[in-house]
């Protein structure tokens, strides 16, 4: 035990960088350029898309505002479930890729 006592950020953005530094944080770059670019496809799909638009959105917003104010993507639960949305995230776009080229 210490005398002093380090609390952590109550912002995981934060947190990241302090933790990982600029490594990091370009791998966080990528993942929000992946993110991105998916939902861009999903616009481009008009009516189609609007649905997978507006669930995913929600997802990523509610978990990046949340990650402003406190900490929840270092506990294990939220570590999983986000875990979890990526990989059906990741199976959504690519549905979504396959629809969009076999009916082009």
């Amino acid at each position: 035990m210490r005398p002093q006592y380090i609390n952590q950020a109550h912002n995981d953005w934060a947190q990241l960088a302090l933790e990982g530094g600029v490594p990091t944080l370009g791998v966080l770059v990528a993942l929000l350029v992946w993110i991105g670019a998916a939902l861009r496809g999903w616009i481009r799909q008009g009516r189609a898309g609007r649905g997978a638009l507006l669930f995913w959105g929600a997802v990523f917003a509610i978990f990046a505002g949340a990650s402003l104010v406190d900490y929840p993507l270092r506990t294990p639960l939220f570590q999983m479930a986000s875990i979890w949305l990526l990989l059906v995230f990741t199976f959504d776009r690519q549905a979504a890729k396959l629809g969009r080229e076999t009916t082009a």
